[in-house]
This record gives C-alpha cells, sequence and structure tokens, in this order.
C-alpha cells in the first residue's frame, strides 16, 4: 500500500495513490455520470457556463435552480425540464444549496452533485500539467472512487490553480467547494451568513463522515464579482466578507481569526491551529 493510505490504517482493497492515478490516465474509459448535477443559478439565464459545459460533453441529468422572479427567463433560456424552481426569491445561496439537498431527497436520490453556475472547464492534472478533459470523465471518476466506500459525507474536486502543490492524489477530511458530491444521509444544511463551504464541510466532519477533495480532478471558474448576477454577490457588499468571516469564527471558535489584508485590502480569514488534524474518521470499503 501507499505511504498514504498506510497512514490513513486504510483497508486493503483500494489504495488512492495508486488507482486514482490508473482512473486519471484511463479517464476515457469512465463515462457514466448517474448523480444528477444541480446548479444554483440567480441572474444569469442567458450566460448558463456550467449548463453549457455540461451539454457539450453529453452530460444531460443536470438543473437550474433558480428563484420564481427568474423561473420564467431560466425556462425560456434552457427548457422547463431543465429548471427548478425555488420557494422563495432572494434568501442566498445558503438556502438555495440546502432547498436542493431536500429536493434531492425527495427524488430518491442517495447523492447528488451540486456546481457553481460560472464553470468554464474542466481539468485532469495529468504529466504535473492541467490538461483540459470532457467533463463526464471528471465527474465519472468521483463517482466511481466515492461508491466504493459507505460513510463519505460529501466528495469534492480542487481549483486548477492549486493543483501543482499538492502532492497527493487526494486529501481526506479538508473542506470541498464549488464542485461537490453530496451524500444525502447528512442531516445538517448550509446555514446562512457564514462561508458556506467552509461551514458545511465542518459540520459534515463533525457528524462522522469523511470528506474527500480530489487533488488531481479539476475545475476552473470565473472570479468571484468578475461575472454579473450571482447568489453571492449581495453578501460582499460593503463589510460583507468581514461579517461573514467573523460568524464564521462564531460558530467555530478557537479554529479561525478575522484578519484585516495589507493597505486596508479586505479581509481574510486565518487558521490558528490545524484543527482539520482533530478529524480521524477514515473511509470504509463496502463490504469490509
Amino acid at each position: 500500500m501507499s505511504t498514504l493510505s498506510e497512514f490513513l490504517g486504510l483497508e486493503p482493497g483500494f489504495d488512492f495513490e495508486v488507482e486514482i492515478p490508473k482512473m486519471v490516465l484511463n479517464h476515457e474509459q469512465y463515462t457514466d455520470v448517474k448523480y444528477t448535477v444541480y446548479i444554483p443559478s440567480k441572474g444569469r439565464a442567458h450566460h448558463g457556463h456550467t449548463a453549457k459545459l455540461l451539454d457539450g460533453c453529453g452530460v444531460t441529468n443536470y438543473k437550474l435552480v433558480v428563484e420564481p422572479q427568474e423561473y420564467d427567463a431560466y425556462v425560456d433560456k434552457w427548457g422547463k425540464e431543465k429548471v427548478v424552481k425555488l420557494p422563495e426569491n432572494d434568501q442566498g445561496i445558503s438556502f438555495s444549496r440546502s432547498y436542493i439537498k431536500k429536493y434531492s431527497q425527495q427524488q430518491g436520490e442517495k447523492f447528488h452533485w451540486q456546481m457553481d453556475d460560472d464553470l468554464l472547464s474542466f481539468r485532469l492534472r495529468i504529466n504535473n500539467k492541467n490538461a483540459k478533459i470532457n467533463p463526464k470523465h471528471c465527474l465519472s471518476i468521483v463517482e466511481t472512487v466515492t461508491d466504493k466506500f459507505t460513510n463519505i459525507g460529501i466528495s469534492g474536486i480542487t481549483h486548477f490553480a492549486y493543483a501543482f502543490s499538492k502532492k497527493t492524489a487526494i486529501a481526506i477530511n479538508r473542506m470541498v467547494y464549488q464542485v461537490i458530491l453530496v451524500n444525502n444521509d447528512i442531516s445538517h444544511d448550509w446555514r446562512t451568513g457564514t462561508n458556506e463551504d467552509l461551514d458545511f464541510s465542518l459540520q459534515t466532519l463533525e457528524s462522522g463522515f469523511v470528506t474527500i477533495a480530489f487533488n488531481t480532478v479539476l475545475f476552473d471558474s470565473y472570479v468571484t464579482g468578475k461575472l454579473d448576477g450571482g447568489n453571492m454577490l449581495n453578501l460582499f457588499v460593503g463589510d460583507g466578507r468581514k461579517k461573514i468571516y467573523e460568524k464564521t469564527v462564531e460558530l467555530w471558535p478557537g479554529r479561525f481569526i478575522v484578519k484585516q489584508l495589507e493597505s486596508n485590502r479586505g479581509w481574510t480569514l486565518k487558521h490558528i491551529r490545524k484543527f482539520y488534524n482533530d478529524y480521524k474518521q477514515t473511509p470504509r470499503l463496502k463490504g469490509f
């Protein structure tokens, strides 16, 4: 077994550091995307970057999840079968994400994808390069690995800008964000007014589930605020970002501080200890 697998104490049968690189190199073998993709969207009916990406590669089982005030505009562009209407307007991204999980559960789905609506490409880390790849291969690899285990709460992929610094194929029990595969057995929801990806990941870990971040399966997206519309823009008005970080500190005391950037360039959320090491749960293979 690889050093990572031995360190994690994983059962024999699936060695992440051996098997995932093989899957990446043989990515064209992985074509089945069986879990529905949900895309929360606001003010971007005519952009549809993520939907266009999926359409272009033949992944048709996706839904745009939108507010009642924009439902008709999205239906006109994408068709009724591709659009899910939220129950209320202007409730923010955490409300949308929590509604999606409930909706997916009602459909009887075991897992579901949630993706931001501004994705530009999917990539794989091959020979130290971030190669653009048909999205269905990337999603299928994540699903295939996740389905081998019984206790994965969230699987996610990594922004391509950080791929060069990753030393392992996966990271266990870390934050996942923007492109995530969610286990519908999770009982908690996304909470408003906080860093929703970080908070949801930590809630998942606290409940005993494992999170997996795939370091060689990658995505690219617009920089926040560079594209008009979006569910989060209202959160960043004025000192909105600072308030989000302060709420995160309140919810997770002893883990972060809010720090002002040099020359008054805004605010950042800084770790004050290696708290991810608190989580000792490991992936459990089915059948063991």
